[in-house]
């Protein structure tokens, strides 16, 4: 494990936790969970715009669902 030299210079210690383990770090386990869920929620409804509702101009002004029925 790398650590940046500040923490070094410092002497400021690094907490040392099981990546990805719920029971030494659950508040950020439970954030991030959380955090990922919003994140896909933004990410599919974004595709979702991309594809069904926004013009593309490489594609004559259609939508990708669009071309795709007409090619």
């Amino acid at each position: 494990m790398a650590v940046s030299l500040p923490l070094v210079s410092s002497l400021i210690g690094q907490p040392l936790t099981i990546s990805w383990c719920p029971y030494q770090n659950a508040y950020i386990e439970r954030f991030n969970r959380s955090y990922r869920n919003e994140v896909r929620q933004l990410t599919d409804e974004w595709i979702e715009v991309y594809n069904h509702e926004r013009p593309h101009d490489s594609l004559n002004d259609m939508t990708p669902a669009e071309y795709k029925q007409v090619a």
